[in-house]
């Protein structure tokens, strides 16, 4: 499934949440979601925006955006000038603005693991200045969820206790030349485990054709 072009957020908190509810259901476990919109967080730096475009017909069209800090939308609003003279709004709407951080709550909410982050459909790295922000994440079949979180903390654990007791004994007599050594063989076996344990999890899980999310405006 995928929801491009900033397709997402027309609706208010509640129905907002009920899309990515609705997408959660239609995936299959493994299916995944492209999320692509907005960068709220370009957005507080650059608040108040305004395009020009002129129209074949002498007529230009104005495009002034405006971020509501406290409802954390963005109220967008196009003026028709024309040649003659006189100016009327062509049309207006707003547009709820997410944080990362909020869409991967809601997302996780309903089953969907967050995978990548990026400031863009091109894979470029994800910050403040980046003006798009686009997710991917992946369904989690409902009866996997509690096991596969506390599998990982117990690796997590296990993986400290057996790096601080392996590691400590290694380390003895300490040198930076044997620090060095113990970290390689340690960074390296991690790798290795991690690609035994993944190994075969990046296949297409989901045997079906993208289902596109479409903006109100078409």
């Amino acid at each position: 499934v995928y929801s491009y072009f900033t397709s997402f957020g027309y609706f208010d908190d509640d129905d907002n949440e009920r899309v990515l509810a609705e997408v959660a259901r239609v995936l299959r476990p493994g299916g995944r979601f492209l999320l692509e919109m907005a960068n709220r967080d370009h957005l507080l730096t650059h608040p108040e925006q305004r395009t020009w475009t002129q129209r074949e017909d002498g007529a230009l069209l104005m495009e002034e955006t405006d971020l509501d800090l406290v409802t954390s939308r963005v109220v967008t609003r196009q003026l028709l000038i024309e040649p003659a003279g006189g100016t009327q709004v062509t049309k207006q709407y707003t547009l709820r603005t997410y944080t990362c951080a909020e869409l991967t709550a809601l997302m996780r909410r309903h089953g969907l693991h967050v995978l990548q982050v990026s400031g863009g459909a091109d894979g470029t790295p994800y910050g403040p200045a980046s003006r798009r922000l686009a997710m991917v994440a992946e369904r989690v079949a409902p009866a996997r969820r509690a096991a596969a979180a506390a599998i990982t903390w117990l690796m997590m654990i296990v993986g400290f206790i057996l790096t601080t007791a392996i590691g400590g004994n290694a380390l003895d007599p300490f040198s930076m030349r044997r620090l060095v050594e113990v970290s390689m063989w340690v960074g390296g076996i991690a790798v290795l485990l991690t690609v035994v344990a993944l190994w075969g999890m990046e296949r297409d899980a989901s045997g079906q054709a993208p289902v596109a999310v479409a903006s109100p405006d078409g």
